[in-house]
């Protein structure tokens, strides 16, 4: 078993790390999302990410950044909110215990998933948002025999087909700067100035 996973692992940084040469050898301005084309993928949301990070731990310092002296310190108020509020969700779920919908509310993982947001954008909650509450909700409330047989192979295959699709897209049309027709949807943004500079004149 450790010697897979040590095969495993190796294999995949190593794989990894070569195609990540490969892309950033031959992708012309990759990373650089002003100067490539509109619904150009090669955005690098993850790499831009990880360096404000580093930027705002290592070179500026937390508490620059958000508490004590930080223009963000409100976030840890949130703290407090995290805290809480399952209390009277908990409150709730006991007075009305015919009220099943109240315990499927779960907090900690509606605010874990915000952590995702940063390089995800409010346009892919949405899409999860409305295939969660049907297949989970109305397929599995009505059509609960075919939810079970089939769920978790829909899973599998709509993953399954963004990732190849994403491969063929990419070695493809997408090396040729064709980046599909132009459309609202084509930029990879939310459509609005508050998502990528929230500190922008007339933002605040």
């Amino acid at each position: 078993m450790f010697a897979a996973q040590l095969i495993g692992t190796f294999s995949g940084a190593t794989m990894s790390f070569l195609v990540t040469w490969w892309m950033f050898t031959s992708i012309k301005n990759i990373c650089h999302p002003e100067l490539l084309l509109v619904g150009s993928p090669w955005t690098c949301p993850d790499v831009n990410m990880d360096s404000s990070i580093n930027t705002m731990y290592g070179l500026i310092g937390p508490s620059r950044v958000f508490y004590p002296h930080g223009i963000y310190s409100s976030v840890f108020l949130f703290f407090w909110v995290g805290a809480i509020a399952p209390v009277p969700l908990w409150l709730l779920s006991k007075a009305y215990p015919q009220k099943l919908w109240l315990r499927k509310i779960n907090f900690p993982i509606i605010f874990t998933a915000g952590a995702y947001i940063p390089p995800t954008t409010a346009m892919h909650y949405w899409m999860w948002f409305f295939i969660g509450i049907f297949f989970s909700h109305y397929v599995y409330k009505n059509h609960k025999v075919w939810w079970a047989k089939y769920v978790y192979i829909l899973s599998i295959g709509l993953d399954t087909g963004v990732t190849v699709m994403v491969l063929v897209a990419s070695v493809t049309v997408n090396m040729a700067d064709i980046y599909g027709v132009k459309w609202w949807g084509l930029a990879l943004d939310d459509h609005c100035l508050l998502s990528s500079c929230p500190m922008a004149p007339g933002c605040y």
